[in-house]
Formats: C-alpha cells, sequence, structure tokens
C-alpha cells in the first residue's frame, strides 16, 4: 500500500525586511506522556536548519519527489518533522525525528531521554544508508586547523564537517 507523503508549504514562514524567510526557533526540550527529552540542542538545531532550508520551493519540491519515491527514506520522515515543525507542534516533531535514534530505542522503561550528542548522531549519519542515496549525498569532511600564535596549541583537534546535497 502506497502511502502519499502529505506535507505542504501552507504554513509559509513571514519574512524579514531582507526577503529572507523568519523560521521560529524549536524550543529546548520536550516531553511526552511520562517520557522527558533532555540535552536537545542537537536536535533542535539540526531539525530547525532543515525548517529553514525547506523554505526554499526547488529544495521542497526536490525533497518530495524522492520521498514519494521511497516512503520509508530519511527524507520523507524529515518532511513529515517539517510539516510538524510549520504547525508548531515541536514535541511531536521531535519525538518522529528520535525515534529510531538509539539514546530513543533503549528508552522503553526510562522516563528520560538524554539527546546529549553531535549533530552528527542525531541529524547527520541518519542519511548514510538512506536508499535515496543515487538523489542524497551526505559528504564529510575533516578539518585540522594549525594555529601560528604562540597562544594556542600548534594543532588544534579536527573537526568534522557535513553536507547534504539533494542531487
Amino acid at each position: 500500500m502506497k502511502k502519499q507523503v502529505t506535507s505542504s508549504l501552507s504554513a509559509v514562514p513571514s519574512k524579514d525586511s531582507y526577503g529572507n524567510a523568519v523560521v521560529p526557533t524549536m524550543p529546548y526540550e520536550g516531553k511526552k506522556d511520562q517520557l522527558q527529552l533532555t540535552c536537545t540542542c542537537p536536535v533542535d538545531t539540526s531539525l530547525t536548519l532543515i525548517q529553514s532550508v525547506f523554505t526554499h520551493k526547488n529544495i521542497y519540491e526536490k525533497a518530495t519527489t524522492f520521498a514519494e519515491a521511497d516512503q520509508n527514506s530519511q527524507t520523507c520522515r524529515l518532511l513529515q518533522v517539517f510539516d510538524l515543525m510549520k504547525h508548531k507542534r515541536w514535541v511531536e516533531a521531535k519525538f518522529l525525528w528520535i525515534k529510531n535514534l538509539p539514546p530513543y530505542t533503549k528508552s522503553e522503561k526510562m522516563k528520560r531521554v538524554n539527546l546529549f550528542g553531535s549533530l552528527s548522531e542525531c541529524f547527520f549519519e541518519q542519511f548514510f544508508h538512506d536508499s535515496l542515496d543515487q538523489n542524497l549525498l551526505v559528504t564529510k569532511s575533516t578539518v585540522t586547523t594549525i594555529c601560528d600564535s604562540e597562544y594556542c596549541p600548534k594543532i588544534l583537534p579536527p573537526a568534522n564537517c557535513f553536507d547534504i546535497i539533494l542531487m
């Protein structure tokens, strides 16, 4: 049975004085029934950024096409999350996104889910095995910064950078 992707751009965000879309920031933490989410910053940040990206019609339309091709994909779930966010159903959006993350799947008998981690764990790595990998490319780069000042270490710890590219 084929499900229909129902996300729409009906709740278009307001614009600032420069014509840029203004998207509300997702509130911190959340609670559903007796389950409390803590340290939600990585999830809040990544979903708020994606909410901003989906205000661009061409990106949104491309993601919708991909989601309709594979309704079990992360792209499809991300559009469902976006639809909840447009209607400020923040807690539902968070729970829909995290339901397959390890901290949540291990929480059956817990009353609290700690989402402390990186954007990599809570967002980008979810796309590495997406069945739409021919259309959705996640790239990972490691950047090593060298500081030539006498006040800092010569080599700073490497930092990972991720990009999601819809092709």
